[in-house]
């Protein structure tokens, strides 16, 4: 039995993605009071350790001390940024932190035993105002953290370049917002800003964020996807009139790729860049185009590999097994005058083929052994998938497994006691089976004697 399997490998495929297309650009500015506002101080102090300070009106970073013993105190700040669109590249985002007066009870900025410098950092974890301390203070990464240089007066204002910081945040997935820490915690050192609980508007953190923001558009496909050497995937890039295009490849530019279109021709991952007149780019996500080399498998195995038995309902055959026949029957036959049934099982081992091959073809081969018949009407059968596993040396009419008809292939009635079936197309039941659906089919509905390839 001859089994031609035509196919390319491919690794993995997206079929659609997301890209930024229509781009704006727009800036939001956010500024809240002790309502919408979310920062609190937390204090290393022992008896202060558990103590939650989120209504102060201060978030300082500072190192001091209390009867000689040494505290720091670190503040937390979060903004609400869910009005920019998760696809938006921010361009520009600049946090505004406004030092106390003098009458604060915490005082102001103080380098009394060295630099007073800090940094502002994205925090990983969940917080809450209402009950943060330093005790179950959130965990924070160091990427991107922004320094806050080391004040030149007391009352210095500060403005922090937090772009990167705004961008990781988004692509993150979840704010957590920022803290604000000094990078050396020894006394005495001290940045203090009012918080959002301040009295006064003005003198509230204050963060501006300026964005392009898009709705998602999509990469689609002229043709299948999935092709082989030769061949190529036409992406295009859905979006409206008037914008420039980049294409990308394993990101590196594709010189001259900027076009609305582009050609795929080699395996890899594909991403466009949209501008608009503005100057104001969108950056898609990936899409994953593999390009395959075609080849063919050829299965034809002997006794020893090959796996394959008939079933028959006569009584006192539905507990036999048939395994090691020569002959694989499909029929409705009589012994006695009493009816009976003969099926055949077949399963060829496709763990040749790739997983997530693309099958292109196949056919399989069956040989008559010429004793084909159609005494009483066509002998016109199915191929069916079988949907269990069964055993060669076991396998029964009493403990057969279960089939499908979804992509059942028709035998034909038989023109010939010797009739051979060569090059029945069994490519859709082959694509069923992979990856890992593999139980062979099953002959049923076809008086037909077909004959094994085993050996003597």
């Amino acid at each position: 039995m001859i089994n031609k399997i035509l196919k390319c490998g491919f690794l993995s495929i997206l079929i659609s993605c997301c890209i930024s297309g229509t781009i704006a650009q727009t800036t939001l500015i956010l500024q809240p009071g002790a309502t919408a506002g979310k920062d609190a101080l937390i204090h290393s102090y022992s008896t202060l350790v558990n103590t939650n300070f989120g209504n102060e009106v201060e978030i300082p970073s500072l190192a001091w001390t209390i009867n000689g013993t040494l505290y720091v105190e670190r503040s937390f700040i979060k903004f609400d940024l869910t009005s920019i669109p998760a696809s938006s590249t921010i361009l520009t985002a600049y946090l505004s932190l406004y030092a106390v007066d003098v009458n604060d009870p915490i005082g102001q900025h103080s380098s009394m035993s060295g630099p007073n410098n800090g940094w502002i950092e994205r925090v990983t974890a969940s917080w809450d105002e209402s009950t943060i301390t330093w005790n179950n203070q959130p965990a924070v990464t160091l990427q991107n953290h922004v320094e806050l240089p080391a004040s030149g007066s007391p009352s210095q204002n500060y403005i922090g370049d937090v772009t990167q910081l705004t961008q990781d945040i988004l692509n993150a997935s979840v704010n957590y917002g920022f803290r604000l820490k000094l990078d050396n915690e020894s006394y005495y050192r001290r940045l203090n800003f009012y918080s959002s609980d301040c009295s006064i508007p003005s003198k509230r953190p204050k963060l501006v964020v300026t964005y392009c923001a898009a709705p998602p558009a999509t990469i689609s496909f002229s043709g299948s996807p999935n092709v082989c050497g030769g061949d190529s995937v036409i992406l295009n890039a859905s979006t409206g009139a008037g914008y420039t295009y980049q294409w990308n490849a394993n990101g590196i530019v594709i010189p001259g790729a900027t076009s609305v279109s582009y050609a795929a021709r080699t395996s890899g991952l594909y991403t466009v860049n949209v501008t608009n007149a503005s100057g104001c780019t969108g950056f898609s996500a990936g899409v994953n185009i593999m390009v395959g080399n075609q080849f063919t498998v050829v299965l034809q195995p002997g006794s020893a590999t090959g796996k394959d038995a008939f079933v028959d309902d006569y009584s006192t055959f539905s507990d036999l097994n048939f395994g090691s026949s020569v002959n694989l029957l499909a029929w409705a036959w009589t012994a006695g005058g009493i009816p009976y049934v003969t099926r055949s099982f077949l399963e060829f081992n496709l763990s040749a083929i790739p997983p997530n091959s693309i099958i292109l073809s196949a056919q399989l081969s069956l040989y008559g052994e010429g004793q084909h018949s159609t005494l009483s009407g066509s002998n016109e059968g199915l191929i069916e998938r079988v949907i269990a596993p069964w055993d060669e040396s076991t396998v029964t009419w009493n403990n057969q497994p279960p089939s499908t008809t979804q992509n059942s292939v028709l035998l034909p009635a038989s023109t010939s006691v010797a009739q051979d079936y060569t090059d029945i197309d069994v490519t859709n039941l082959i694509n069923d089976m992979l990856p890992g659906n593999n139980f062979g089919w099953i002959f049923v509905q076809v008086i037909m004697l077909i004959q094994r390839n085993d050996p003597n």
